[in-house]
């Protein structure tokens, strides 16, 4: 057994109290990973378990029985914290602007589940120091797949509602199987789940009850169609939404979440970015790629940010205004786009000269 799997099991299993923390944007992997995750350490025997997420827990990702355990207070009496589909620092803004939060988080052990491969040093859970445990493995198609086989592993008892969870944030991160990064560990995983009395049809049927939307978030999403901007000989696609409608629409429905999937499913469009802007100079970008672009990683690691090949976001604060920002993006992506297009060309030429 992988001997990080092991540790990470033994610093859970001597802490009465622990906090399970996700990136200030949940999605379906995030929250899935964070209720899993309760479930199999109330099995384990902890006697305490805080779920904690900077921001509220958008309505269309409510369909996760227990979304409503998760606190936008962090608890100062814990023993342990673990980090679960995230690895950046700067994605959890929300703990570490507030110096309490972060100074509390700073002097306690921590352990990461995540599957996000790309991130800068200095932005890292692991620039904590040696107190972390690092449990990161890209190969898997979302951070609840990790969990799954970390807890086959360890033979620990997985409840038919952690399986839920846990099949939930596999089939959402994965867009139900069939993304680019999906494999056969990861069909095996949703059918072991089931297995364990996971109900796919059930659980799609409530994600569909509540991704419903109100004709006023319909007309919203119509706006912000007419506001997408084309870039790079329209292979990138960008929105940018201000703080008046994040704060306006998101309790309802997340505005990045309403738009970003038919910005990647536009004609040339190989990466599609949402850039939401808060007050105090703040500024965050949500990045979704079509399936011949496994680069956004790189995108935004540059920012500080993390992520994957085709799903991945940054945090910034600065003092530029919008469209400086915006222009920063742009020539980022043309400069990951371009040594992710050189590379792809040279790996093809070897492979014909193989031939």
């Amino acid at each position: 057994m992988n001997q990080e799997w092991q540790a990470a099991y033994d610093a859970i299993k001597a802490a009465k109290h622990v906090v399970v923390i996700q990136a200030d944007n949940p999605d379906s992997d995030s929250v899935g990973s964070a209720l899993a995750l309760e479930g199999l350490l109330l099995d384990m025997g902890t006697e305490r378990v805080t779920l904690y997420c900077g921001m509220m827990i958008p309505r269309y990702l409510r369909y996760f029985h227990g979304w409503d355990r998760i606190s936008d207070t962090l608890p100062s009496d814990f023993d342990l914290w673990i980090m679960v589909d995230n690895s950046s620092l700067q994605l959890v803004g929300h703990a570490m602007d507030d110096p309490v939060y972060a100074a509390t988080l700073k002097k306690k052990p921590a352990v990461v589940f995540d599957h996000h491969p790309t991130i800068r040093e200095e932005t890292s859970v692991k620039s904590l120091g040696d107190r972390v445990i690092y449990l990161n493995h890209p190969e898997y198609i979302a951070t609840s797949e990790l969990l799954f086989h970390w807890a086959t592993a360890l033979k620990l008892q997985i409840s038919t509602e952690t399986a839920t969870h846990m099949g939930g944030a596999i089939l959402g991160d994965s867009l139900g199987l069939m993304s680019s990064g999906t494999k056969p560990s990861s069909v095996r995983a949703i059918a072991d789940l089931m297995d364990l009395g996971y109900n796919i049809s059930e659980q799609d049927d409530e994600r569909h009850e509540f991704d419903k939307k109100s004709p006023a978030i319909l007309a919203y999403k119509a706006k912000l169609i007419e506001r997408i901007s084309y870039h790079l000989d329209n292979q990138l696609a960008m929105i940018h939404i201000p703080w008046e409608e994040i704060e306006k629409y998101s309790d309802e429905y997340n505005p990045s979440a309403l738009i970003i999937s038919e910005m990647r499913m536009v004609k040339g469009v190989r990466v599609a970015i949402s850039i939401k802007s808060y007050l105090g100079g703040v500024y965050t970008g949500k990045l979704r790629a079509s399936n011949d672009s496994n680069f956004l990683d790189k995108i935004a690691s540059h920012f500080g940010g993390g992520g994957h090949g085709y799903a991945a976001g940054f945090k910034i604060k600065t003092d530029k205004g919008l469209e400086e920002v915006e222009r920063e993006i742009i020539g980022v992506v043309e400069e990951c786009m371009k040594a992710y297009d050189t590379e792809k060309r040279r790996g093809d030429d070897e492979q014909q000269d193989v031939s």
